[in-house]
C-alpha cells in the first residue's frame, strides 16, 4: 500500500510505501539541506523542520532523536552522494580512456 505525502514549500509529492523508514530519513535530510543554507543552521530548529517538511514535529521525533542527528545523518548523506558522483565521473573517465578520447585534446 502507497502512502502519499505533499509537501507544499515545494509542491513537491512523496509516493512511497509506508513504513520505509530509510527513504523518510533522506527526504528529511534533502529538505533541510537547501533550508540550512537560506536561513542558517542557528536558526533551524525540529519545529522548523518538521514545518519544511509538512509534517509535525512528532514525526520528525519518530525519525530522528534531535537536531543534531538530523545535521549529522543530512552530512553524510551529502557525502555519500559525493562519493558516488565521483565513482561516476571515474567510471565516465575510464570509458573515455578506454575509447582513446582525450577531453583534454578537444578542449583546447
Amino acid at each position: 500500500m502507497s502512502r502519499q505525502i505533499v509537501w507544499q514549500k515545494a509542491t513537491r509529492i512523496w509516493d512511497r510505501p509506508a513504513g520505509d523508514r530509510d527513504a523518510r530519513r533522506r527526504e528529511i535530510a534533502e529538505v533541510i539541506r537547501p533550508v540550512i543554507r537560506n536561513v542558517g543552521i542557528d536558526k533551524v530548529s525540529m519545529r522548523f523542520i518538521a514545518r519544511e517538511t509538512g509534517c509535525t514535529t512528532g514525526v520528525v521525533t519518530h525519525y530522528f532523536a534531535d537536531k543534531d542527528e538530523i545535521m549529522s545523518f543530512a552530512v553524510a548523506r551529502l557525502f555519500e552522494e559525493l562519493r558516488e558522483a565521483i565513482e561516476s565521473l571515474r567510471q565516465m573517465d575510464d570509458v573515455l580512456k578506454a575509447s582513446g578520447f582525450s577531453v583534454r585534446g578537444c578542449c583546447r
